[in-house]
């Protein structure tokens, strides 16, 4: 298994190396726990930032997923992956054009333009709105495209599932634990408001190393949904939208 150890336990060495008491329990049994104290609370906003910037800062390529979708005759948009936190770069093509890139991301000022009806394009073009992909020119017939993104979802649950947040002392993270707990020592130390420059240090040296590696993503399990409609199974990379 590619995932690291409980989050509980690697939370608890990172404190305890920062001169932060270890805790017997950080996030408890419900899903939605309120933080019992003080410390918890700070040390839970810790944990939180430390994978939202490990996930958003490098391309872990455990974390690459491929989204394929259709889009109906007469349709113009699609909901994007709900676990997405952004298109990679030149990615994005038409199935049907394996050469073409459709191009985008469109700025809002661009997206008006070509709305007004003023410009006929050439290649196909994206923008991404709120919650859905958008597509220029509307489709005339079905058509199917693709494209690889970097998941927002750092989490793994005790079955498997990735979850966006972590909301469990037994979640884990998708980083290696020595990474994970050199980002979460420094922030912690930071946070009781202790030096932290040479454990800071030490990270950003451990993590430029991480992102100078590459290495073969894993089979992942992500994409149906299950009875409280969190992130469920997909035996592939790939998530089918649409």
């Amino acid at each position: 298994m590619p995932f690291s150890r409980s989050i509980l336990e690697i939370v608890n060495e990172a404190s305890a190396s920062a001169s932060v008491s270890a805790l017997p329990a950080i996030f408890g049994t419900a899903a939605i726990a309120a933080p019992t104290d003080e410390t918890t609370r700070r040390l839970k906003g810790v944990i939180h930032d430390a994978a939202q910037f490990l996930n958003r800062e490098t391309v872990w390529q455990s974390q690459w997923r491929t989204a394929q979708f259709t889009v109906p005759a007469g349709d113009e948009s699609v909901p994007f992956p709900p676990d997405m936190d952004r298109i990679r770069s030149n990615t994005f093509y038409t199935q049907s054009h394996q050469y073409d890139r459709v191009h985008g991301n469109a700025t809002a000022e661009e997206w008006r333009y070509l709305k007004s009806g003023n410009y006929s394009p050439f290649v196909d073009r994206f923008r991404i709105g709120a919650d859905r992909i958008f597509i220029y020119p509307t489709p005339s017939d079905q058509m199917v495209f693709d494209f690889e993104y970097v998941s927002g979802f750092p989490w793994v649950d005790i079955n498997g599932y990735f979850r966006g947040f972590c909301t469990s002392d037994d979640f884990r993270s998708v980083f290696d634990d020595f990474v994970l707990k050199l980002e979460l020592k420094w922030r912690i130390l930071r946070e009781f408001g202790e030096p932290y420059a040479e454990e800071k240090q030490e990270a950003d040296e451990e993590f430029a190393k991480r992102k100078s590696q590459e290495a073969a993503a894993p089979s992942i399990r992500f994409g149906s949904r299950d009875s409280s409609g969190l992130a469920g199974y997909y035996e592939s990379n790939t998530v089918v939208l649409g």
